[in-house]
């Protein structure tokens, strides 16, 4: 790749990301950086950028910096950014630089040139854009044989370098040929408001946010009702929005409806200007398909107590909820009462066997792998002397968004553990009121274990 693409390249990135940043948006650093003596060089960094978080406790929780040796390691969120220190900090990530106010350190470079690495969308629902920075002649990192002892050692612990990385979530976005290297990672600013939007009486009500810099003439909401009738189920919904300023200033609220005579199912895709933000599915709970849902809608309406408990902060109402939502999917839940087994056991109309493993804490999420391998491994064996041919999954169950996961899916897959997070949940809630298959579902999860075991690791 020549000069003037890998420029054009860079400022073609920089010009999108551009597009989408705005006042206030909060800026995220992760980095794994080594002491060469004159300055920090740079091995694993990510740098993120998103409109909007859950609670100021976010940063306080996961900010954290120490010292490992010759190495420093570190998290750092600077909430409600002005745009201009948004943009210096996305030019020093393409640049191959971080700057903190406590440490700066840089992507080392023989030739001064940087390779970027434009990567695809990990997320099918939601779209965020991002772009890997590697310094070109740069050395492939070598592992010192202390650095484990010394992350153990450390102020804040880790129990060596792979955990390390799984808690900060640097695998997944690295190079992929494992050499240092500036992650870049750009999340859009506006949203389909999920649990305000409702599709009832062949009516779909829709809530959108942006930030209030958007342009909200640029704003497209496409709507597809089914079962389809022709085109009359394909509609856009961008003129019909009403927008208004919310209270906390933060957030440019639209709202709208559209009528879609007969559909029991639509689905929403937002975009801005050119470029596709966000994917929803809504359902109409009158109309399922789902015998399942019709039983469990006739005492519980439109879900409201299973998607309550599915935000509690109660581990074992959790737990509960997440069961409810897997006998709504086919599955035959079991809570065992022996506290020693795993949360839920699932199995399916074929005979598959799910070992869930829930969790509200984030933190918790690498302990919970530990003991979901170790009860799927002991399953497995007993099977085995039983001459029992079923299969046994482990999947672990996360209350929190995708984002607050530190591990990767990668990292996570290696251990032939299946990740569900929030998004998940909040999806399959939709679904459930059409038919499930369980055994398609474990098949499909399956799939994905086997594609993310695949791919490559730094």
């Amino acid at each position: 790749m020549n000069d003037l693409s890998v420029n054009s390249f860079r400022d073609n990135f920089s010009k999108a990301a551009r597009e989408w940043l705005c006042e206030s948006y909060h800026v995220e650093y992760r980095y794994v950086a080594r002491d060469i003596g004159s300055s920090l060089e740079v091995i694993h960094a990510m740098v993120l950028f998103y409109p909007w978080m859950n609670s100021n406790q976010d940063s306080k929780q996961f900010n954290f910096h120490i010292k490992a040796g010759n190495f420093e390691i570190g998290q750092m969120v600077l909430p409600a950014q002005v745009l201009v220190e948004a943009h210096r900090v996305l030019d020093d990530a393409l640049n191959g630089q971080i700057n903190l106010p406590s440490v700066k350190m840089a992507l080392s470079s023989r030739t001064s040139m940087y390779h970027y690495l434009r990567g695809s969308a990990p997320n099918p629902w939601i779209n965020m854009i991002h772009m890997t920075v590697t310094a070109m002649g740069a050395e492939q990192f070598v592992l010192p044989q202390s650095l484990d002892d010394d992350l153990r050692r450390a102020e804040v612990p880790f129990d060596g370098y792979t955990d390390v990385l799984l808690w900060l979530g640097l695998n997944e976005f690295s190079h992929p040929g494992g050499l240092p290297s500036i992650a870049v990672i750009v999340h859009p600013p506006a949203q389909i408001a999920v649990q305000d939007g409702k599709l009832a009486d062949e009516n779909l009500n829709l809530v959108i946010d942006v930030m209030p810099s958007v342009d909200i003439n640029t704003v497209s909401v496409a709507v597809m009702g089914s079962p389809p009738t022709g085109i009359s189920l394909r509609k856009q919904l961008r003129k019909h929005l009403t927008w208004a300023l919310q209270p906390d200033t933060k957030r440019v609220r639209g709202t709208g409806a559209v009528e879609l005579p007969n559909a029991y199912r639509a689905l929403v895709a937002l975009s801005i200007g050119n470029t596709y933000v966000q994917r929803q599915w809504f359902s109409d709970p009158s109309l399922s398909k789902n015998v399942r849902f019709a039983a469990t809608q006739e005492f519980d309406h439109d879900l409201t107590k299973i998607k309550a408990r599915l935000n509690s902060t109660d581990s074992r109402v959790f737990e509960k909820a997440v069961a409810a939502l897997m006998f709504l999917s086919g599955f035959a839940p079991l809570l065992p009462l022996e506290d020693e087994g795993p949360d839920i056991i699932g199995v399916t109309p074929g005979g598959q066997v799910v070992l869930v493993e829930c969790t509200i804490k984030t933190p918790d999420a690498m302990a919970k792998i530990g003991n979901l391998v170790l009860r799927r491994e002991a399953l497995r064996a007993a099977f085995t002397r039983g001459k029992h041919s079923n299969t046994v999954m482990a999947v672990l169950v996360c209350q929190t968004p995708r984002p607050h996961i530190h591990a990767s899916d990668v990292e996570i897959a290696r251990h032939d553990v299946l990740l569900i997070t929030q998004e998940n949940l909040v999806n399959q809630v939709v679904k459930v009121q059409d038919p499930v298959d369980a055994d398609e579902l474990c098949m499909r999860g399956l799939e994905r274990l086997n594609e993310l075991k695949s791919r490559p690791t730094s």
